[in-house]
């Protein structure tokens, strides 16, 4: 992507993110869903099978980090109490008159494409181009559903890389077909869909999970939750500190047998 947006003359800065370190234990998102994220960690960081595996990558990713450090305006973002993917919302405030580009197939960061992201999906060797415009298309296969109705889906769907529960019986096609008729029959609003609008779907013992759930997974309410301070913390990671010679030091230190193409990532 560096070298595509080179070779076109196209100014461009790259944000890599995740949460980090992987045995974190306290974030925000557990106030409200008490073992958030605890399957991803007991998958990965507890699983005695993968302990090799995971120790390769705590030593792999200090280096990961110094040799983006030295690339010029690339960026490798970490979080330990802040959900990561509320990482790029953080930094399009920074940069409100960028154009933005995301590469994820993650639902949940499909919420994105309501703040002018553009997201480029990759099958393979294909790739498919998401905005506000198809968004719903390949979520739901419908057109005239907002964009804005996403973390009401989740909400009912659940979200298992996040250990947020799913409502029973509820799949996709089932939650559009709910907020398809909600909308024919008015008691959803399609323009101004909200916290209140998952809770409609339901019976109303399953509402406060469907509330928790919300408040988990809406990308604008977790950037409202977030001090000044946690944001700081965020943009402050976002300092250039590049090295062109460092950056080949390293290069011949550590992959003389495989190098990185440095061309592709220098501006040369």
């Amino acid at each position: 992507y560096r070298r595509y947006f080179n070779k076109n003359g196209v100014k461009n800065r790259i944000f890599l993110y995740m949460n980090y370190p992987f045995h974190i234990t306290g974030m925000k998102n557990k106030s409200f869903v008490i073992g958030y994220r605890n399957d991803y960690k007991n998958k990965f960081y507890d699983n005695p099978a993968l302990i090799s595996f995971i120790d390769q990558l705590e030593n792999i990713i200090p280096l990961l980090k110094t040799i983006i450090d030295y690339v010029e305006d690339v960026y490798f973002i970490t979080s330990e109490t802040i959900e990561s993917s509320v990482i790029p919302i953080i930094i399009m405030e920074k940069y409100k008159n960028s154009n933005h580009f995301f590469l994820s197939q993650d639902l949940y960061e499909f919420q994105y494409t309501m703040f002018r992201y553009t997201n480029i999906l990759k099958y393979g060797g294909d790739k498919k181009i998401l905005s506000c415009s198809n968004i719903m298309r390949h979520i739901v296969d419908k057109d005239n559903l907002s964009p804005l109705f996403i973390p009401t889906i989740i909400s009912l769907y659940g979200d298992k890389h996040r250990s947020i529960p799913k409502i029973r019986g509820m799949g996709i096609k089932k939650i559009t077909k709910l907020l398809v008729d909600g909308i024919k029959s008015g008691r959803i609003n399609n323009t101004f869909p909200n916290i209140n609008t998952a809770s409609l779907l339901v019976k109303e013992n399953q509402r406060q999970t469907i509330l928790n759930n919300y408040l988990c997974v809406d990308i604008r309410y977790q950037y409202k939750m977030l001090s000044e301070g946690e944001k700081e913390c965020i943009l402050n990671q976002l300092i250039n500190r590049y090295d062109n010679k460092a950056l080949e030091e390293l290069n011949n230190k550590y992959f003389l047998e495989y190098p990185l193409i440095l061309s592709d990532l220098m501006d040369i």
